[in-house]
């Protein structure tokens, strides 16, 4: 959220997520697809929340979020994270890979 105390614009990873999320839609089916909706609305809604955070707040001890606005990051987080997982079981269905998975770094750290 913050570079030192300096706010990090979360646009340019949403532009990114945007663009691919184009490109996989292109290949596939309506489940597929409704669950990168969903992922692209869930990233907006966080985008909105980084920003207003941003806006009404400062950087807490260490760069974390401050007290009363920790309930909201964390709940944008969550939804993000479920849409991510969502995405990735309904493209993992589409390309008939079986199996577990796991995301290689934590999920939704923004420093």
């Amino acid at each position: 959220m913050w570079r030192g105390r300096t706010p990090i614009d979360p646009a340019s990873g949403f532009t990114a997520l945007e663009d691919t999320v184009v490109q996989a839609a292109f290949f596939g089916d309506r489940t597929l697809n409704v669950s990168l909706e969903n992922l692209l609305a869930a990233a907006h809604a966080f985008v909105g929340v980084v920003r207003t955070i941003q806006r009404s707040s400062r950087p807490n001890f260490g760069g974390t979020v401050q007290e009363h606005h920790r309930a909201e990051d964390a709940a944008a987080r969550r939804q993000l994270d479920n849409a991510i997982t969502s995405s990735v079981n309904a493209a993992r269905h589409v390309l008939s890979v079986e199996g577990p998975w796991a995301a290689l770094a934590p999920p939704l750290r923004i420093e």
